[in-house]
């Protein structure tokens, strides 16, 4: 099939997807700048910095925004206790959690690859394009 586009969607059909985390792999991380240590940046925390540089509200802020009850501790977001853990120790509280981060280590819906505020925010867009597309 050559390398256009044919091949890559039955790639994407045929293999099965990795599950959502938090965790980062060094391949993707270090992709745009090379090896660790010659540069500054990682592909995570520029993805992060540009979430702040859009105006990406805090995990509660969007919870709420949508539909959500804030959450007053880690375990709410996460049962995983070394993530609640780690999240604790690098900000303290709920309140300073960026939305990507708080995204990604929410427990997943049942069924889905993601926690329930990335889903609602994933049907809310498809929705919009859905109802905007006159060739839907």
């Amino acid at each position: 099939m050559g390398n256009g586009i044919d091949s890559l969607a039955i790639g994407e059909a045929s293999q099965a997807a990795n599950n959502v985390d938090t965790m980062v792999v060094d391949g993707i991380r270090n992709f745009l700048f090379g090896e660790p240590g010659s540069g500054d940046f990682d592909l995570a925390t520029l993805n992060i910095q540009r979430g702040c540089d859009h105006g990406l509200t805090q995990y509660n802020q969007q919870a709420i925004d949508i539909g959500l009850a804030a959450v007053s501790d880690f375990s709410e977001i996460t049962s995983n206790v070394s993530v609640q853990q780690c999240l604790e120790d690098l900000k303290g509280t709920v309140d300073c959690i960026d939305l990507r981060v708080s995204g990604l280590a929410e427990d997943h819906v049942e069924g889905s690859n993601l926690g329930e505020t990335f889903q609602l925010i994933v049907t809310d867009q498809f929705r919009r394009l859905r109802d905007c597309d006159r060739f839907w």
